[in-house]
């Protein structure tokens, strides 16, 4: 039994004014592959076992040629975030170039749509 106001299923479709779309989900209701597929009009990329920290990409091409790319990483987790933080404040920034603040808000102004979709408020919320 799932604590009361807990959203355990979850799925969106994002519009991009590229043209790229970009289809989520989640579930805390069964288990499924932790991986993601990035579709091209010349192949795919797969990230799988894992795809917060992948150990590996392998990009399969439209014309049938597949490559692996092994990407060693230390640690799990955030380190790469943490890794860009740093270098950021060490070099006297307030932004990463990386991930620029717009870019942030933009994806949390995507999170609250969702809310809003679901009628989820967090406590302390109007």
């Amino acid at each position: 039994m799932r604590p009361a106001g807990l959203t355990s299923n979850f799925s969106a479709l994002f519009h991009y004014a590229s043209g790229a779309i970009a289809s989520v989900t989640s579930s805390l209701n069964y288990e499924s592959p932790q991986m993601a597929v990035i579709l091209g009009t010349e192949g795919r990329i797969e990230l799988s076992q894992d795809f917060f920290h992948p150990a590996r990409a392998v990009l399969n091409r439209a014309d049938g040629n597949q490559e692996t790319v092994h990407i060693p990483h230390p640690g799990r987790g955030m380190w790469y975030q943490a890794e860009e933080v740093m270098t950021c404040l060490r070099q006297g920034k307030l932004e990463s170039d990386i991930l620029p603040l717009d870019e942030t808000l933009a994806i949390m102004q995507a999170l609250d749509a969702i809310r809003a979709d679901w009628g989820l408020k967090y406590p302390g919320e109007a």
